[in-house]
């Protein structure tokens, strides 16, 4: 029986909407579906996103809570259909064969949810043409290509050294460090047994680790080597995002007070 994926795709204003659902579009199986969930886009952006669906079929959600990031997850999955979930950001681009590589995961059933390299995900516009010399026209050229793609994998400015941390098996239990949700995948039973999102985190930062850490009371989180994700650099308030991150952080370690988040 075929594995049918709902590839919940979070977004707002993102310049380069376009390149991350026609990758898609070149993706989806029959039974796939892709939705999107808008958190208070501009009237030309949303224009934009009415002009992709002539391109490939998406729902199109509204959400009614701004920057609430675990809210608009938690919208998604619930108008999702399919057994197997997908969240992705609205400035991530997946490998070629993305979507097969995860099909096939969640078929073996070795683990609950997965994961895969996340590249360049520290990098704004700005960022990449001051340490990698490539103009951020560049990059974009790049993410259009099969080349390109793969020579940023293969570039070690844009290398996401967390690898080395999951080639380490006796890590597996810790993987939900690093469930962030700009592309990863859970079984859609099990994010409803752990009630989806917390979205008492109602700023950026967290609300995926702490998904992450009850995912993995529930199940094991696997860890693919060729899912590749690449994030597509945009202007970014760096200070306001890790400020809130931090915040998060704290809010986690009083939700759970376990041994767990003392060690880390």
């Amino acid at each position: 029986m075929e594995t049918s994926i709902s590839i919940i795709v979070l977004s707002s204003n993102n310049q380069h909407i376009s390149l991350v659902l026609e990758r898609l579009f070149q993706m989806v199986n029959d039974g796939d579906e892709i939705i999107l969930v808008d958190d208070h886009s501009q009237e030309d952006y949303i224009s934009h996103l009415e002009e992709l669906r002539k391109k490939g079929l998406f729902h199109l959600i509204a959400s009614s809570k701004r920057g609430n990031r675990a809210h608009n997850r938690n919208l998604g999955a619930k108008e999702a259909k399919n057994e197997v979930l997908l969240f992705l950001d609205g400035d991530i681009i997946l490998c070629d064969n993305g979507l097969e590589i995860l099909r096939q995961a969640h078929r073996s059933k070795t683990a609950v949810a997965f994961i895969g390299p996340k590249h360049a995900i520290h990098y704004s516009d700005i960022h990449i043409e001051l340490y990698s010399a490539l103009t951020h026209e560049d990059f974009i050229h790049m993410l259009k290509t099969p080349d390109g793609r793969e020579a940023i994998y293969q570039n070690p400015l844009f290398r996401d050294y967390r690898e080395d941390f999951f080639y380490d098996t006796k890590h597996s239990p810790y993987f939900w460090l690093y469930y962030y949700t700009g592309a990863s995948s859970v079984e859609k039973n099990v994010f409803n047994q752990i009630g989806g999102f917390d979205e008492k985190f109602t700023t950026w930062g967290s609300e995926d680790v702490d998904l992450g850490y009850r995912i993995s009371k529930h199940g094991s989180i696997g860890y693919l080597p060729q899912f590749h994700a690449i994030h597509i650099p945009h202007p970014r308030d760096i200070l306001s995002i890790e400020s809130t991150n931090a915040a998060n952080i704290l809010r986690m370690y009083e939700k759970y007070r376990t041994w767990e988040f003392e060690v880390v």
